[in-house]
């Protein structure tokens, strides 16, 4: 009875990966935060708030008690120092969340002014200095919500002491000088210090933002990293399908073909059939093996090699190809280089892989021109050899230059390339101590340079024991 197998098409769904891409973009990941989304309170903390209250209370208390001239009868003294001891102590019950509250806030600073202002009035002494007490209240309408209403407590607040200092002093004539300057300077440092908290509070919003944005902003990187991980997938997937469909299907139309005749009992021609299935088998295999390569880490067996030598066997390999697709080659070699410690078959694989990219590149654009030159560089452990292979094709678009090493990453149309070439390239050439790096320029073509390290006497005479060293 004749089968036939399904065509592979794996990597349909997951080459569609990109689309993550734009979902993430269209996404409010990285979306400003909604202006009624909360940003923690203003101005000061609750814990804050209770110190400074405490300071307040502190001065006033010191005031009352080391007065050198009583201030107040001792009975109202002990009993006002007691409430600002009881309110301090309230203070540390209350909820965080009420502290917090404007209208709280707003209330405390008045009780504290007033309170301050009373005992300023009550003792007769204006031109004290229990009026430093009006700084720390200073320091306290820090949190007040706006600018606005931390100006208009300083106006209040000297207005109250200016009524204060005017009912004590005022009607005796005797207010001097240095005391009413008081009033402007506790305007002034009102006024400095409401703004010195508004600028630290919007540095904190500004670096608050920047953090949520750096964290916003590693989390659609990862995304992206996810869709691309996910269209590399799937262009693999989409290579292995169209590379393994072609010897399946040879597999099960010759397998059809020797049912058929072993069913008519005729054996003329099964032999062939059979030889074309063991064929198609061992592309599929090679296929397999192809794409295995990349993860393989095995270092080769190495041994001192020409790379003049092998970058000329190479080009001869692709002759015929250049012939094919009208591209002349030009070379120029330097003499005399000194030898590689390297596995030959690698080697020759690294410049196969480069020559066929730019015969790709240059494929269909008219006359090409691919240039190969070697030379004698400098790196860090002593002299290297340099391999450069430029084509005169369309070049690399700059957002592409620094993905063309990555696993998978092609724009051939799907079939004609995997964008394994390229990676196992750059592998082999690390694992060498080398280095493999690209220049380009839409238009001008692109050229791939090959630095490797050259085998010193030592290493000469240890022969393939020797492992290259990091350039």
């Amino acid at each position: 009875m004749p089968f036939s197998i399904p065509q592979l098409n794996l990597g349909g769904r997951l080459a569609r990966g990109s689309a993550i891409t734009d979902a993430v973009l269209e996404s409010d990941v990285l979306s400003p935060r909604s202006p009624h989304a909360s940003t923690g309170p203003d101005g000061l903390g609750p814990y804050r708030l209770v110190l400074l209250q405490a300071l307040v209370s502190i001065v006033l208390s010191y005031q009352l008690l080391f007065s050198p001239a009583p201030l107040l009868p001792r009975g109202l003294q002990d009993l006002i120092i007691l409430g600002l001891l009881m309110m301090v102590a309230g203070l540390m019950a209350l909820p965080a969340r009420l502290l917090e509250h404007g209208l709280f806030v707003g209330g405390l600073l008045v009780v504290d002014t007033v309170l301050t202002s009373a005992i300023i009035y009550l003792s007769g002494e204006a031109g004290s200095d229990l009026y430093l007490t009006y700084f720390m209240i200073i320091l306290l309408s820090a949190a007040a919500r706006t600018l606005k209403q931390k100006i208009g407590f300083v106006i209040l607040l000297c207005a109250i002491y200016g009524v204060a200092l005017f009912l004590t002093e005022g009607t005796t004539g005797l207010i001097l000088e240095g005391q009413l300057i008081r009033i402007p300077i506790l305007l002034i440092m009102g006024i400095f210090c409401g703004a010195l908290t508004e600028m630290v509070k919007e540095e904190r919003e500004e670096k608050t933002e920047l953090m949520d944005y750096i964290a916003r902003s590693k989390e659609v990187e990862r995304q992206l990293r996810q869709a691309d991980r996910l269209a590399a997938l799937g262009r693999l997937l989409d290579g292995v399908a169209h590379e393994l469909n072609n010897p399946l299907f040879v597999i099960s139309g010759y397998a059809q073909l020797a049912i058929e005749k072993i069913d008519r009992g005729h054996s003329e021609g099964l032999t062939a059939d059979l030889t074309a299935v063991l064929e198609a088998t061992q592309r599929a295999t090679d296929v397999i093996k192809r794409f295995m390569g990349l993860a393989r880490s095995a270092p080769g067996r190495y041994e001192p090699c020409e790379v003049t030598s092998v970058v000329q066997r190479t080009l001869e390999l692709m002759a015929n190809d250049f012939k094919i697709h009208d591209i002349e080659v030009r070379t120029a070699f330097q003499p005399d280089l000194p030898s590689l410690l390297a596995d030959p078959q690698e080697l020759t694989q690294v410049f196969l892989n480069l020559l066929t990219n730019a015969k790709q590149a240059m494929a269909g654009n008219g006359r090409g021109t691919l240039t190969v030159t070697t030379a004698l560089v400098p790196t860090r452990h002593g002299p290297g050899v340099e391999v450069r292979v430029a084509d005169n094709g369309p070049g690399i678009p700059p957002e592409n230059l620094s993905r063309v090493f990555d696993p998978f990453f092609t724009t051939a149309p799907v079939g004609v390339g995997t964008g394994l070439g390229l990676t196992i390239t750059h592998r082999i050439v690390t694992g060498l101590g080398g280095t493999l790096t690209c220049e380009s320029r839409p238009g001008q073509g692109a050229t791939f340079i090959t630095r490797l390290p050259a085998m010193s006497a030592k290493s000469l005479s240890q022969g393939q024991e020797t492992e290259p060293k990091e350039t």
